[in-house]
């Protein structure tokens, strides 16, 4: 008895606990967002300064960099520019390609 008290208080309660956490859904704009990755190789300064964590200062000497030392080849070959650590490294995660 116990039991089938308790599973129908589950039962019912399901639904309420449900619709107090709607799932997520993603906008177009948030798709486009992630799936627009900017080419490390190829962005201006004006791209790479709107990069989570860089600056016109990182942003120049990622392009000096570049220049000097031929492209990228994964994001962890952006930590031999100056002042780019694991920390921006992580932020860049999935918002660069190469």
């Amino acid at each position: 008895m116990i039991k089938a008290l308790l599973l129908a208080t589950s039962l019912f309660a399901a639904p309420t606990v449900l619709a107090e956490f709607p799932q997520q859904q993603t906008s177009p704009e948030t798709q486009s967002q992630t799936q627009s990755a900017i080419n490390i190789n190829e962005a201006s300064l004006e791209e790479l300064v709107k990069l989570p964590g860089i600056g016109k200062g990182k942003a120049r000497a990622i392009v000096s960099f570049r220049e000097q030392n031929g492209p990228f080849d994964n994001l962890d070959s952006l930590m031999a520019v100056k002042g780019v650590g694991r920390s921006i490294v992580a932020k860049l995660e999935g918002k660069v390609k190469f």
